[in-house]
């Protein structure tokens, strides 16, 4: 049964929406951990324990591998059990962002070993970010766009290419413009010189998006384990659990379905 909560972004300057609340964690990660323990299902003829050991051995291992080809090293405790969070390659607000940095100060409060999923199997959805701004004799504020590619929306994040450089290259130097009256430079000037380099890496602009972040999330204190699902999708344990899926697609289409019904008739959605 979904159990559904109303969650609105707090109105206030600095505000930060949390669920749950940040007391409950500890409590809630031994109860999570209690009831893996005992659960005996079987995946794929896997039991769930051997197969959770494998998920998490070779998720750790492609993480490392995968940072250590964009030259970044990290050092992990491999017998702390996983803590795990993810997003899309995107340029997201800080709304998002703060995710990352909940995920490592959670794992490193709990001993645990914090993982941030790369979702690059979801489509691109902008080639643009909003800009606000008052134009020159207009009292009201406007929204406008400040483009970083053509029209990209429905590729996915993994097989994304830049499709036109020259807008790509230019995309700093066209928000500073857009931003010119405002009292301080937008940090997205200096992280565009950051995605740029990646770029020139040989890495997809996805991609690129994250070595940068994540370079500024180090440099701010936060150190997660990185991986793209595409990679993910690749192990062995991936593989046993698609298809355990398969296996009982008609039971999981029917699960799937009364789901998200209810949650379409309790949203009204």
């Amino acid at each position: 049964m979904i159990s559904l909560h109303e969650l609105r972004a707090p109105s206030e300057d600095g505000g930060i929406l949390y669920y749950p609340d940040p007391s409950l964690v500890a409590e809630l990660i031994k109860e999570n951990q209690k009831k893996i323990s005992t659960a005996q299902p079987l995946i794929f003829g896997q039991p769930l324990k051997e197969l959770r050991l494998l998920a998490k051995e070779e998720a750790i291992a492609a993480s490392i591998a995968f940072l250590k080809s964009n030259g970044q090293e990290i050092k992990v405790d491999k017998s702390l059990p996983l803590l795990v969070s993810g997003h899309q390659p995107e340029l997201f607000h800080p709304g998002v962002w703060i995710k990352n940095f909940a995920l490592h100060s959670i794992a490193k409060k709990h001993s645990l070993t914090p993982l941030n999923l790369i979702i690059d199997n979801d489509v691109v959805k902008h080639a643009s970010i909003s800009v606000p701004m008052i134009p020159v004799g207009v009292k009201k504020s406007v929204v406008v766009n400040c483009n970083f590619d053509k029209d990209n929306s429905g590729m996915p994040y993994e097989d994304w290419m830049i499709k036109n450089h020259e807008i790509f290259d230019r995309f700093s130097e066209h928000l500073k413009e857009l931003t010119s009256d405002w009292e301080n430079i937008p940090m997205g000037v200096s992280f565009w010189q950051d995605v740029s380099k990646a770029v020139a890496m040989g890495l997809k602009p996805g991609l690129a998006f994250t070595h940068a972040r994540r370079k500024w999330e180090q440099h701010l204190g936060c150190n997660n384990l990185e991986l793209p699902v595409s990679i993910l999708c690749g192990t062995k344990s991936f593989s046993l659990f698609a298809m355990d899926i398969i296996s009982k697609a008609e039971s999981f289409a029917n699960l799937f379905n009364q789901a998200v019904a209810t949650y379409r008739t309790k949203t009204r959605a």
